[in-house]
């Protein structure tokens, strides 16, 4: 599920929030998680520290909804 789309999807949730460092210290730890099936959420890691995996529900409205698996945050991306 790591593609390049839902990548920049959820960096542009950080770019409001989130200083450059901290945008780069997510982006390694996207880069070395590649292995992991699940998407790491941006918030979680960013901001708390944590490491939980994003899981992806049903396509609404042309979206793929991400729900983060402890802070409930969703993150909608874009199907196209």
């Amino acid at each position: 599920m790591n593609e390049p789309r839902i990548f920049a999807a959820l960096l542009a949730y950080l770019e409001g929030d989130a200083t450059p460092a901290q945008i780069r210290k997510y982006i390694r730890y996207w880069r070395s998680s590649l292995r992991d099936p699940s998407v790491p959420c941006p918030l979680c890691y960013t901001f708390r520290g944590r490491h939980s995996g994003l899981t992806a529900l049903h396509e609404k409205d042309g979206y793929m909804p991400l729900v983060c698996t402890t802070c409930q945050e969703t993150f909608n991306v874009p199907i196209q």
